[in-house]
């Protein structure tokens, strides 16, 4: 009865009206596809059809133009990037292929695919670029773009891009830029902080997005301590972006204090954990400075779930934490706690 009269009271015409609006989002759609494949077909449609991956370039021959159109913005999409990367690979600026693309095709080419587009090709000249103060201004502007649209970039491949130029300070920036972004109320942090409760969903899901998205500067680390310890690296630093082993060493000291340098504790968090995967968390005993608090929060917190090999070195790593703080007291009950620890005598 109750489904009834809502039926009923529904105002008139609803249903039609409904309809109306969807054939009119369907032909929308048509024409944009239709257009796209008009410039696809004007850019060699054979070569960057070639372009996608083995399995969507059989899903493409396989493909009705019906098919693609309900369900193929996907593919869609893979040809748009395959075209603009096709520009970026000749060393042609993508403003007026995006112009076109935006006024064809704006829901399949979004704003933020148009930006994206342009921070790569700017990366693309940053990294041919041997005047370094151009060099550097390209880098920030790409950047400056990409924090503009974040989170709505491809954060792997810019990040990759950002890699590729030497840019480690712009993977921080933009990473930091994405997880505010998603994250703008600190729900990953209280989520942290409460010692991660099941009962608390969203808090986990904004921990392990954030989490994601640090990754990013992790690769980055990694990047660096595979340089540094690649002894062959020093005889072949002619390239602009080519750094030695000791350069890249000074490189990865320098990107760690510049995380831990910022307000994002879960950063410090994503940082510390790779250090300590690394067996180098005696690196943060070496900063100069006072360890941040968040480095006695992570200890302890890791220190209670961790296996007992790992605990006892997150232990000792903490009581020498203290101690350079100057908290000897709470040093000497780490200490004093390890002393009488099963396994340490």
């Amino acid at each position: 009865v109750a489904a009834f009269m809502q039926r009923t009271a529904a105002p008139p015409h609803s249903d039609e009206h409904a309809s109306l609006l969807a054939l009119n989002m369907f032909i929308s759609m048509a024409i944009e596809m239709l257009s796209l494949w008009k410039v696809l077909c004007e850019h060699q449609f054979h070569v960057i059809a070639a372009s996608l991956p083995p399995e969507q370039q059989q899903a493409l021959q396989a493909a009705s133009f019906r098919e693609l159109l309900v369900g193929g913005q996907e593919v869609a999409c893979l040809l748009l990037g395959s075209l603009v990367a096709g520009y970026l690979r000749d060393n042609a600026s993508v403003d007026g292929i995006s112009q076109k693309l935006r006024q064809l095709c704006p829901t399949l080419y979004r704003q933020e695919d148009a930006t994206c587009s342009k921070a790569n090709e700017l990366l693309i000249f940053a990294k041919q670029q041997k005047n370094p103060s151009e060099r550097e201004e390209m880098l920030q502007q790409a950047l400056k773009l990409c924090v503009d649209v974040a989170p709505n970039v491809n954060l792997p491949l810019v990040c990759s891009k950002l890699l590729t130029v030497g840019f480690y300070s712009g993977v921080v920036e933009l990473c930091v830029a994405c997880a505010n972004k998603i994250d703008p109320q600190d729900k990953a942090l209280h989520y942290y902080k409460s010692d991660q409760p099941s009962q608390d969903r969203e808090g986990h899901i904004a921990y392990y997005r954030r989490m994601e998205i640090y990754r990013e500067v992790c690769a980055a680390l990694e990047r660096l301590y595979e340089r540094s310890s690649d002894t062959s690296a020093n005889e072949s630093t002619s390239s602009v972006n080519a750094i030695s082993s000791a350069d890249a060493s000074y490189q990865g000291r320098k990107l760690v204090w510049e995380c831990l340098s910022r307000e994002d504790e879960l950063l410090h968090v994503a940082v510390y954990e790779w250090l300590v995967s690394k067996n180098l968390g005696s690196e943060l005993l070496s900063l100069g400075t006072a360890p941040p608090p968040s480095l006695r929060t992570y200890l302890q917190a890791a220190a209670r779930s961790a296996p007992p090999p790992t605990a006892l070195h997150l232990l000792d790593l903490l009581w020498k934490v203290l101690e350079k703080c100057g908290d000897h007291l709470a040093a000497a009950h780490v200490l004093e706690g390890l002393a009488t620890r099963p396994g340490t005598g």
